[in-house]
């Protein structure tokens, strides 16, 4: 995951048939520290809450053409996830921002669906280069990408 720059990474992706997957969405040249966040296990996670309010970001996937496609995903701003640690404790996770957003990307690959599928337009679909040119840094991206929220607490 973190050779390939990726910010999280399921079970399903590299051949295994467990729901479980992991979130790092970590400090890097376009995300400053505190939009950062700690490296996450997720075990037999369920998505508890989805807010109504959705937003959209635009999403890639190390499984599709080596993260190198981009295109816009609508998705709900905020949710909950409930899952378990390694070491069996249960937890819940309210979140929201990219935070928020790579969990629903990973928890769709539990049941085998790519974000090529969410795609809400295709005619934006766009190589990793152009979209770290051009949409990466804007204000609305900037923004929809926004972590405001991590509350987390062990249940």
């Amino acid at each position: 995951m973190h050779s390939n720059e990726l910010i999280g990474i399921a079970a399903p992706q590299i051949g295994y048939n467990y729901k479980i997957f992991v979130t790092h969405p970590r400090e890097t040249k376009w995300r400053p520290k505190d939009q950062a966040d700690d490296l996450r296990i997720y075990i037999n996670p369920k998505i508890t809450y989805s807010s109504k309010r959705e937003n959209i970001i635009y999403e890639g996937c190390g499984c599709v053409l080596d993260g190198k496609l981009m295109g816009p995903v609508k998705r709900p701003a905020s949710i909950s996830v409930v899952a378990y640690e390694p070491n069996k404790s249960k937890f819940q996770l309210d979140c929201d921002g990219i935070l928020g957003r790579v969990i629903q990307h990973e928890y769709d690959h539990m049941f085998g669906i790519e974000f090529t599928e969410k795609i809400c337009d295709y005619k934006k679909l766009m190589y990793v280069d152009f979209y770290i040119k051009f949409i990466k840094e804007s204000k609305k991206h900037k923004k929809a990408s926004e972590i405001t929220k991590v509350n987390f607490k062990e249940l």
